[in-house]
């Protein structure tokens, strides 16, 4: 229990150090008290991934996810003004990442990070809030994405990314892992 509030207040002093270049204003999303409610948003602590993979609930800003009890590192992260969090496996070259965009329409997000990520999309056009869409780079890594709006002005792009050779060690979860992706409409 100490891990997971330790991890909160981890996750708003990274975004409160993420500011608006534009304003000098902060970026930082609104604060939340340490409550049952924002440890538990109605959800099972714990699920089954893939069927086989025991995993926990991650509770972030408006949001949940499933993460595997073991084998991943969270790592708190803001580059270019977006705050995220990002999961690593442990055993190969995969992670899903939780992107939180402020102030933008699903369109912008999805396509700003399209643009920026390094991985060519085969069709983003059809895409609506929740579908996912799919690219792989030069390399032949693959990304999977996903978009969701949240009702408190935050756009979320749930992006999972794995190395050809971590497929069989971490890429199979990682899919199942976005689609525990849940907005909690918690601000």
């Amino acid at each position: 229990m100490r891990g997971k509030i330790l991890a909160m207040v981890l996750v708003l002093v990274m975004l409160a150090g993420c500011s608006d270049q534009r304003t000098g204003a902060t970026s930082a999303l609104p604060e939340k008290e340490n409550s049952a409610a924002v440890q538990s948003p109605g959800r099972a602590e714990e699920t089954l991934l893939d069927e086989a993979v025991q995993a926990e609930l991650y509770v972030g800003d408006g949001y949940s996810v499933y993460i595997p009890s073991e084998g991943w590192t969270l790592e708190l992260q803001c580059e270019e003004e977006i705050p995220h969090q990002r999961w690593d496996c442990d055993e190969g070259d995969a992670h899903l990442t939780v992107y939180l965009y402020e102030n933008v329409s699903f369109a912008v997000a999805r396509d700003r990070y399209v643009k920026d990520c390094g991985y060519v999309f085969t069709d983003t056009l059809g895409a609506e809030p929740g579908d996912p869409i799919f690219g792989k780079n030069k390399k032949g890594d693959l990304c999977g994405v996903m978009v969701a709006e949240g009702d408190h002005g935050i756009t979320y792009v749930i992006a999972w990314e794995y190395s050809a050779a971590a497929q069989e060690s971490c890429g199979a979860v990682l899919g199942a892992m976005a689609e525990t992706f849940l907005l909690t409409g918690i601000e």
